[in-house]
């Protein structure tokens, strides 16, 4: 305040109210910013100019700091601008020192002195306390630091405990799942031990308990049910089994009686029921498309229906074999829903669920069969929208392919149909070279016949023809010397007989001249061998079972895909076709396709080679013209869906995906057929149902 005029007291009322306005305005620029609030204190800064100026306008000190739009007011001409600087004067001392007048300057001065030590011992002492406060807040902050890194590494080991707890939770709950395991294992091993004591115990007082309580024991059950399968009677398992006990030293409490006989055969029925539900329940789980197989027969007075499925992987599951009243597709149809609906624990549209799963059939060319199959494609469609969730919002290509379905007929049939078509073509033959106008059947049939009947593994023992000509040809050191039986064979054995004859039959006329006069039976195949047309005949028969039969039926059975078919019966067709043309083509011993010459140890080399070894003549060339048109148009009939046109030769992806499971032959009902002639031929009485 020493820079004040004399009118001290209005000059420090200026000074107070500047300083107001200059503390409020501070207090909004230090709201805006540091930045701001800085420069406002430069340009708000007393001077000396300040107190010596008698026309400053207060307002001037209202508007100071807006240096942003780069400008500063003034009051009049003779105002002074605020310039900034670092030190202004804040303190509102309480005296007032008045130059102008001695006397008063001193006791003025004395008075401010002692108001600055005053004021000075407080700041220090505030200084002191701020130093404390200051000293104490760094304490606080240095522990704080310490505690807030303490508080880190916790939490980090903490961390790795919990880690380590899930691990060691984790490998707790291993160890009590292999100790449950183990308690488990334990506790069966136990149960074992005492079965295994009590049986001891048995055994040593000699007798053995086959019940379990009121009931027979699982291997008492096991125990009956092979011996069924070994053919023993109902009335004789009881005894069997008391038999065995007086071999093994060993008393029963109770063996079977026939009715309990019979109760675990129709026991096992329904185990059988139950396996084929689950496996039926396994392929539906699995999604995958499934081949419906199916064949009708007579044995005896009884007909029976057989059904059965193949999986692509080449599973078979024989679904059911049930006698029928008449043989009829819709007949066949009612009795497979009927079958299939009531295997154990199917529910209302188990059957419906088998149907939409089925995308092909596997049959015979019956027409029986034939409709069969269209009564399921029927039956298919109409349950779809029913199975298939969300039916109604797949788009008509997603549609198209559930409703694809295949019908396929066995190629085994096909073969066996083969052979009337070559012996009519031979008979046609042998009519035209002996100049008749009609004969039962053609001379190398009755041949065939003759040396089945009497040289074959089934030969008849009236003559007692094979022990001689085995014995004839262990001296001469022939090899191969059976003939396969004719009867009980129904596919490609005239081929393979007729192959086995023609590489024979000098053998076969040595050994006739030999025996020829205690044998009068030999006399007529010695004519029919020495027959120049029955020769050729064999000739052509034996390279059909080399070159066409034999290769198709190992085909048929060892194919990958059903549809690979398509490949092999184009290049058959072609093959006829130049055959037909040009005989000669026939002899060479090629096949029509390399894929068809599949190795069996069945097949001699030997055989082959005599066959083409034989120079063709011309009447072998006939009658190859003759059977290659009629095999080409019988090929071309029977594999008319896997020709170019067919059905079937479209080698589409989702066709060949939805007809994996098909195979090529129907062999596997056919065996089941097979199984059931052999007990109507060895247990004439036994139940069918």
């Amino acid at each position: 305040m020493l820079g004040l005029a004399e009118e001290g007291r209005d000059h420090y009322d200026r000074f107070r109210r500047a300083v107001s306005k200059i503390d409020a305005e501070s207090k909004k620029k230090r709201k805006r910013g540091k930045d701001e609030y800085l420069k406002f204190l430069k340009n708000a800064a007393f001077t000396k100019e300040y107190f010596h100026s008698d026309c400053i306008v207060e307002n001037n000190f209202a508007d100071v700091g807006n240096s942003e739009q780069g400008s500063e007011e003034t009051c009049t001409e003779s105002s002074v601008i605020v310039k900034a600087h670092h030190q202004y004067c804040q303190t509102d001392l309480s005296c007032y020192i008045d130059l102008k007048s001695p006397a008063k300057t001193t006791s003025s001065i004395k008075k401010l002195h002692e108001s600055c030590l005053v004021q000075y011992d407080t700041v220090v002492e505030k200084c002191r306390k701020h130093a404390r406060v200051n000293q104490t807040l760094k304490n606080w902050r240095n522990y704080n630091k310490k505690l807030l890194l303490n508080t880190r590494n916790f939490r980090k080991s903490l961390n790795k405990l919990s880690f380590s707890n899930k691990k060691l939770h984790k490998l707790l709950g291993q160890k009590n799942q292999n100790l449950a395991t183990l308690k488990k294992s334990l506790r069966d091993k136990d149960d074992l031990l005492q079965a295994l004591l009590a049986k001891i115990d048995n055994v040593q007082s000699g007798k053995v308990q086959l019940k379990e309580g009121k009931s027979y024991s699982n291997e008492t059950f096991k125990a009956v049910v092979n011996l069924k399968l070994l053919g023993v009677a109902d009335e004789k398992v009881g005894k069997v089994i008391e038999i065995v006990g007086e071999l093994a030293g060993v008393s029963f409490d109770s063996v079977p009686s026939a009715s309990s006989v019979r109760n675990f055969a129709l026991a096992s029925l329904r185990l059988g029921q139950i396996h084929v539900k689950h496996k039926l329940d396994d392929f539906l789980e699995d999604e995958k498309s499934l081949c419906l197989a199916s064949d009708e027969t007579t044995k005896g007075t009884a007909k029976l229906q057989a059904f059965g499925v193949h999986a692509p992987d080449g599973t078979f599951l024989c679904v059911g074999i049930e006698p029928v009243a008449e043989k009829s597709a819709q007949t066949a149809f009612d009795v497979l829903e009927e079958t299939v609906s009531g295997l154990p624990e199917a529910s209302a549209d188990f059957f419906k669920k088998v149907l939409v799963s089925v995308s092909c059939t596997m049959s015979d060319a019956a027409r029986t069969e034939t409709k069969f199959n269209e009564l399921v494609s029927t039956s298919r469609s109409k349950a779809i929208p029913e199975i298939v969730s969300d039916y109604a919002k797949l788009t008509e290509p997603e549609k198209e392919k559930f409703h694809q379905f295949s019908q396929f007929f066995c190629q085994l049939h096909i073969l066996a149909n083969y052979t009337s078509v070559v012996l009519k073509s031979m008979l046609e033959h042998e009519l035209v070279v002996r100049g008749l106008s009609k004969l039962e059947e053609p001379s190398v049939f009755v041949l065939i016949k003759s040396v089945s009947q009497l040289f074959g593994q089934r030969g008849s023992g009236l003559h007692g023809i094979l022990q001689i000509w085995t014995a004839w040809c262990t001296r001469y050191h022939v090899n191969r010397y059976s003939f396969p039986a004719f009867v009980g064979n129904r596919f490609n054995i005239l081929f393979v007989i007729a192959s086995r004859i023609f590489f024979h039959r000098h053998h076969l006329l040595e050994f006739i001249k030999e025996c020829e006069e205690s044998k009068p039976a030999l006399r007529n195949i010695k004519d029919l061998l020495e027959n120049e047309m029955v020769t050729e005949h064999l000739h052509v028969l034996g390279l059909c079972d080399q070159l066409i039969t034999g290769p198709l039926w190992r085909l048929s059975e060892g194919c990958d895909h059903i549809l690979n078919t398509c490949s092999y019966s184009l290049q058959l067709q072609k093959w006829l076709e130049t055959c037909s043309v040009s005989p000669v083509s026939f002899f060479d011993g090629t096949s029509p396709t390399t894929s068809l010459e599949v190795e069996s140890p069945t097949n001699s080399l030997l055989l082959l080679r005599a066959l083409v070894n034989r120079s063709p003549t011309k009447m072998s060339g006939e009658v190859v013209s003759l059977v290659c048109k009629a095999s080409l148009e019988y090929f071309n009939r029977a594999f008319v869906d896997f020709l170019p046109g067919g059905k079937h030769c479209d080698d589409d992806k989702n066709i060949r995906e939805m007809t994996e499971c098909a195979p090529a032959t129907n062999r596997n009902i056919e065996s089941v057929f097979g199984m059931m002639s052999h007990f109507y031929d060895t247990k004439p009485n036994m139940r069918v149902d």
